[in-house]
């Protein structure tokens, strides 16, 4: 049972990671090690979550998907 909780618990905590490599963040190696540091806390997960969503993606990435290149 424990084990199970440990790998639900590590799926939780990589939620902001797998969202900023999908985005293409441009800050990914911080926002990985900022995650790695607070993601024990709730609060931090919360504002590594928020970064990884809101934070601003490659530029030239954001080009392609919107179609300007």
């Amino acid at each position: 049972m424990s084990t199970l909780l440990e790998i639900v618990v590590l799926g939780i905590a990589a939620i902001p990671i797998l969202i900023a490599v999908k985005r293409k963040h441009a800050n990914i190696t911080q926002l990985v090690v900022l995650d790695m540091l607070l993601s024990w806390t709730i609060i931090g997960w919360v504002v590594v979550l928020a970064w990884a969503i809101w934070g601003r993606s490659d530029p030239k990435e954001y080009a392609k998907q919107s179609g300007a290149i």
